[in-house]
């Protein structure tokens, strides 16, 4: 089971995306209004069975759509083709060339919701740097980060996080959450 995600650069309407959907013989499955467990979001199911999902992120305040089956990317690349969209490169070498501490939590959701399902090396070094940053705020987006980047690598930093006093006791205990997580 493949999982491919997909941020748009511009915002895209619901009409517009509903109608680039049928054009591909996608149907709509669900409309979920979201609650504490799952965000809002509207399913879409392929032809060749793969479930397109376009949610509504309140903790990242993103929007993006999130792709899941054995054929994941034939539909992940038609959207790509379509809607112009970040990549995990992109959202990394963004996070990089951050000059302040807003711009640096900024591009820290765009490359959560970037982030490969597999280790990657360059969001991974983005991810595990703003978990060292002296900005508070920073090393919380990263934290949040690596709830969507579920990576063993990340661990000792983690530790570190949820270790330090000096981070806030929401962000301790989201990282400790995280670990959890991670060690499943």
């Amino acid at each position: 089971m493949q999982l491919r995600k997909v941020l748009f650069k511009e915002a895209v309407d619901y009409s517009q995306f509903e109608r680039f959907a049928r054009s591909l013989s996608w149907s709509m499955v669900e409309e979920h209004p979201g609650d504490e467990e799952t965000p809002e979001h509207i399913s879409w199911l392929t032809p060749d069975g793969t479930t397109v999902m376009i949610l509504f992120d309140d903790v990242l305040n993103l929007s993006y759509v999130s792709v899941v089956g054995d054929n994941a990317t034939a539909a992940e690349t038609a959207l790509r083709q379509h809607f112009s969209s970040f990549d995990w490169a992109e959202a990394a070498t963004r996070f990089g060339e951050a000059t302040s501490a807003d711009e640096k939590i900024r591009s820290l959701s765009v490359l959560a919701v970037t982030a490969p399902q597999e280790f990657e090396e360059l969001p991974y070094n983005a991810i595990r740097t703003a978990l060292e940053d002296d900005e508070p705020g920073v090393r919380s987006a990263a934290v949040v980060a690596t709830i969507y980047a579920r990576w063993a690598e990340f661990m000792p930093y983690l530790e570190r996080v949820a270790a330090d006093p000096a981070n806030g006791p929401e962000v301790r205990e989201t990282a400790e959450a995280v670990i959890e997580t991670i060690r499943g």
